[in-house]
């Protein structure tokens, strides 16, 4: 149905852009140029036309973004805004340093995977053995294909995993995610976004025991996010907060912890993610929750990928580790 598009990249990715092309010490120039408390006159710019024609680009969207942020009144913006342009205007035969076609960083929307994703799995725990499907209506998580989508950002809805028990010879739901959102922007020399996430939905009282009880949670997190080796390591940690509710005793519990995480994408068709988190029970001061995962996954093409999960304790545990062998299946 699209016969045309036109990019129209966020100022934020071609301030990354342009970060690549920089040197320190060109980004401290930028800095003070961002900065309301210094004054512009005394910022020495380089000597040379292209650089100082890429610095000022640079500085320009560094001093919009910054706006756009409050950190600056709108006469210190106008001011220095002002001079940043007069600036540029003196340097009349070189065009912007980077063009559009580099901002997209080959991510375009309209290759990326279908919003939604069916799956079936293999799980095994000890010496037991199940089935699992899912169901997932919208739209993406951190750990499914990253073409078309912007990299580090989940938004899912109504997602539900079950697992067939042979035993009661029923389906059982597992987890059910009402909405979770994760952001995982990473930060750099110039841009400093925190990282967060919100998850709202029940889960089994123990992740580790398929016959815990469901319980309905909320939970909540922020923190740094940093990319790293050309990109291709994403790595995160989150001070995170949970609420969550005993359907048994009719309690409700309050978890306080952290998450740590890291992602590795050395192309298009490979992902691994592994994290960890450890909460504290408020109440009883005890471990609420201790677990890690890991994730292996290929993508076998735009709508369907392998993924191979590890759930274990996180330190010693009477609990085996739940292994699952799934396929996803975009749509």
């Amino acid at each position: 149905m699209v016969g045309k598009s036109n990019l129209r990249p966020s100022q934020a990715t071609q301030i990354n852009q342009k970060l690549k092309l920089l040197s320190e010490t060109e980004i401290e120039i930028i800095q003070s140029l961002g900065n309301p408390n210094t004054n512009v006159e005394d910022i020495d710019l380089p000597t040379d036309t292209a650089r100082r024609a890429l610095v000022l680009d640079t500085a320009t969207d560094y001093l919009q973004w910054e706006r756009s942020r409050q950190s600056m009144s709108l006469e210190q913006y106008r001011l220095r805004f002002l001079y940043l342009l007069s600036q540029r205007s003196q340097i009349k035969n070189i065009k912007s340093s980077i063009n559009q076609t580099d901002a997209t960083d080959g991510n375009d929307p309209t290759h990326g995977h279908g919003t939604k994703r069916f799956s079936a799995s293999a799980i095994q725990q000890g010496s037991t053995h199940a089935v699992g499907l899912s169901y997932r209506p919208a739209f993406h998580d951190i750990r499914d294909r990253e073409n078309g989508y912007r990299p580090g950002a989940g938004i899912s809805f109504l997602e539900v995993n079950a697992r067939w028990d042979q035993h009661q010879d029923k389906l059982k739901v597992d987890t059910f995610d009402l909405l979770k959102i994760e952001s995982l922007a990473p930060r750099n020399a110039l841009l400093k976004p925190y990282s967060w996430r919100v998850n709202v939905g029940a889960k089994r009282a123990d992740p580790l025991d398929m016959n815990s009880p469901l319980q309905a949670f909320v939970s909540a997190g922020a923190g740094p996010t940093y990319r790293l080796n050309q990109g291709r390591w994403l790595v995160f940690a989150t001070a995170e907060a949970l609420l969550s509710k005993d359907r048994v005793d009719n309690k409700t519990f309050t978890d306080v912890g952290w998450r740590l995480g890291t992602q590795w994408r050395p192309n298009d068709h490979v992902s691994m993610t592994f994290t960890a988190h450890d909460w504290l029970n408020t109440t009883s001061y005890t471990q609420a929750d201790r677990l890690t995962q890991l994730d292996l996954a290929y993508y076998l093409g735009k709508d369907q990928s392998i993924q191979l999960q590890r759930k274990a304790s996180l330190g010693k545990s009477e609990k085996s580790p739940i292994h699952s062998l799934t396929w996803n299946w975009f749509y």
